[in-house]
């Protein structure tokens, strides 16, 4: 339901909005240097040796801009946000993770903030839930790649 709102909201945004600010803001600004970036979300077993699920998704992004991923699961929900910047020839990944979820009947929230420099094509591979509370023998994995934009798709 709050998709069909947020939806809603944009299309009257969307409609509202002045045509000559629109058309200024695409005429006149240059598009700004992107990265493609990867998020392959995972679900593995606890070995590793085999997929149970995933869903891959391919964006273009500006540098500086984050990049948000939503997992709702039927007992955890989990929001992922990368901001890639340029630094050298490498890419600097700030990530941020807020995952709220139940256990043990109880609810628990956990944040946090990371950053960390890669060459691009490198593969990362980010657990939001640990590696330590393996009960149910499968992981949660996030996979992200980042690479030069490529213009042609």
């Amino acid at each position: 339901m709050p998709l069909r709102v947020w939806s809603l909201a944009f299309f009257l945004v969307a409609i509202f909005s002045p045509v000559s600010a629109v058309a200024q803001s695409s005429v006149d600004k240059p598009d700004p240097p992107a990265v493609d970036i990867s998020l392959v979300p995972r679900v593995v077993s606890n070995s590793g040796s085999k997929i149970l699920w995933e869903d891959p998704q391919f964006f273009s992004s500006p540098y500086g801009r984050p990049l948000t991923m939503s997992l709702d699961g039927e007992n955890f929900f989990l929001r992922v946000s990368v901001t890639v910047f340029p630094q050298d020839s490498r890419y600097l990944l700030v990530v941020q993770q807020e995952v709220v979820g139940k256990k043990d009947g109880h609810g628990h929230m956990k944040t946090s903030v990371q950053s960390l420099l890669c060459t691009p094509g490198d593969r990362l591979v980010f657990y939001p839930f640990g590696r330590d509370d393996l009960k149910n023998n499968q992981e949660l994995l996030l996979e992200i790649m980042v690479q030069p934009h490529d213009k042609s798709h």
